[in-house]
């Protein structure tokens, strides 16, 4: 495990037991769909002297959990925009913790949420990953910079485009 990756699996302890009160565990798992259910991602992009975005993703039934407790409610009432959103807001604050271990200047933009079978960003390189289990799902963190002249893009665009 990298220094990078480090951090990104202390950082996401952190958010995760602070925001949720959930405990996440480190595993070499692989995040996939299962049974043909969505996928859920939280994204922000890094700009600045590094380029490049942080990656939450993991099962819509995780982030409908996340949700659930950001908001106070139960699960069953959170809809799908909302779940979206709190993974949103997970990377977010993620990312604006790794601020510290990138090159500076590094701003974060606003966070942005993508659902699919298959969700994944083109044009650029992983930095560092971090994969955990939480509450029985699983969660990847992906850190990934930009790869010079091509601008980030998510798995859909990136499918439009051919």
């Amino acid at each position: 495990m990298t220094g990078v990756e480090s951090a990104m699996g202390a950082v996401t302890e952190a958010v995760f037991a602070s925001a949720l009160g959930c405990r996440v565990r480190p595993t070499s798992q692989v995040v996939e769909a299962q049974d043909g259910r969505p996928l859920v991602a939280g994204c922000v992009q890094l700009a600045g002297a590094w380029e490049g975005a942080l990656i939450v993703l993991c099962d819509a039934a995780l982030a409908r959990r996340a949700a659930a407790i950001m908001l106070g409610v139960e699960e069953a009432v959170v809809s799908a925009d909302e779940a979206q959103d709190a993974l949103g807001e997970l990377a977010n604050m993620i990312g604006g913790s790794l601020q510290g271990v990138l090159p500076r200047p590094c701003r974060v933009m606003f966070p942005v949420a993508m659902a699919g079978i298959g969700v994944g960003m083109a044009g650029n390189r992983t930095v560092g990953r971090f994969t955990a289990e939480c509450e029985g799902w699983l969660l990847q963190v992906a850190l990934v910079q930009r790869v010079r002249g091509r601008r980030l893009k998510t798995g859909a665009e990136e499918a439009e485009s051919q």
